[in-house]
């Protein structure tokens, strides 16, 4: 009960290509932040390889979109929407975080965001592949098509590069908190993305922090 609670969008992991919401533990995390008065959706969206980009990025925008609209009847706090990501879910928070063309399909923007948790690698290093001639590109992204890869789940190189949030990065941005697991710090391109990740926010004036 109560009122003027913050909620939390929270998105799960699984490679864009499995999870659910009703995976264990999500039901136990859940259920203590709604013991601490915090709001906790826990959403599905489209998975690959039956579903590509953006299908994933869309579904978590509308249901932000949907939070937004009903957190008055919800009697929550308007100004307390955050959005938490893990994994693959940090990816699709942080998109959604930098690039607004998402939240303004569903009607929302940027500035209703109070802020975004990302936990885990929440990048495509699509910078790798900006060296790479466009027909060389192409050729390789033809035979993602028969692949199950991850890359397969973006039709195009254009579409992959356009996924990194880290390209879309402008003073817009709601504050970020990037949240590397002991487990995931053994894993350097995680901390290295995080870290040009928020590099480029403080640039650009956004409030960021990483916690290990």
């Amino acid at each position: 009960g109560g009122n003027n609670f913050p909620v939390i969008l929270y998105l799960h992991e699984g490679s864009l290509t499995s999870g659910d919401k009703t995976d264990s533990p999500y039901e136990s995390i859940a259920m203590n932040f709604a013991k601490a008065g915090i709001g906790f959706f826990l959403i599905n969206y489209r998975l690959g390889p039956k579903n590509k980009w953006p299908a994933m990025a869309d579904d978590a925008a509308s249901a932000f979109s949907w939070i937004n609209k009903n957190a008055g009847q919800m009697h929550a706090n308007l100004h307390k929407l955050f959005i938490v990501g893990h994994s693959p879910g940090a990816m699709i928070a942080s998109i959604i975080s930098t690039d607004e063309k998402y939240l303004k399909k569903s009607g929302c923007s940027l500035s209703q965001i109070a802020g975004c948790i990302a936990m885990g690698t929440m990048l495509n290093p699509s910078y790798d592949i900006d060296s790479i001639p466009k027909d060389t590109l192409d050729k390789i992204w033809k035979k993602f098509r028969y692949k199950e890869t991850y890359e397969s789940l973006f039709e195009t190189p254009e579409s992959y590069s356009d996924a990194d949030p880290s390209r879309h990065i402008t003073k817009n941005a709601p504050p970020f908190l990037i949240l590397i697991a002991e487990e995931e710090q053994v894993n350097p391109p995680i901390l290295e993305q995080a870290d040009r990740f928020a590099a480029e926010m403080k640039n650009v004036g956004v409030k960021v922090q990483i916690a290990v």
